[in-house]
């Protein structure tokens, strides 16, 4: 039997991949933002491996019999709306920080089940790798 608190962890991470803020920037304020096109690859390319990770927890979730619950971008996120690209990327670093720290946590709560050993290890790998990939576009 499946423990809602497994559920829970995979819909934390589920929720980090779906609603996050390069993926904000990218479906929500589509509007072109001022700033070096190489910014917007960089946000382009980490909502869309967001995105295909929120689809493998979505199934996994499913395949658990729980119900998939990506919830709300953050209201927060709307006060960017009408900032410059760069600092959307500054943003955007300054939250991918945390949100390691949390995939930390919620992958902790996963270790029962093999697979999502493996999806939570990948959702923390990528993570820490789109935090590389942010700090090196704003060269610090």
């Amino acid at each position: 039997m499946v423990r809602s608190d497994s559920i829970s962890a995979l819909n934390r991470l589920l929720h980090l991949a779906a609603r996050s803020f390069a993926t904000y920037s990218i479906e929500v304020r589509r509007a072109s933002y001022r700033g070096p096109r190489e910014l917007w690859a960089v946000l382009q390319q980490i909502a869309g491996e967001q995105q295909a990770l929120a689809r493998r927890l979505d199934e996994a979730i499913r395949q658990a019999g729980g119900a998939p619950n990506p919830g709300a971008f953050p209201i927060d996120f709307t006060a960017w709306n009408d900032v410059a690209l760069g600092r959307i990327v500054e943003h955007a670093l300054e939250l991918q920080r945390g949100v390691v720290a949390e995939i930390e946590q919620a992958a902790a709560g996963l270790q029962e089940h093999p697979d999502w050993r493996v999806i939570a290890q990948d959702a923390l790998d990528e993570a820490r790798s789109h935090e590389r990939l942010l700090a090196e576009a704003l060269g610090v």
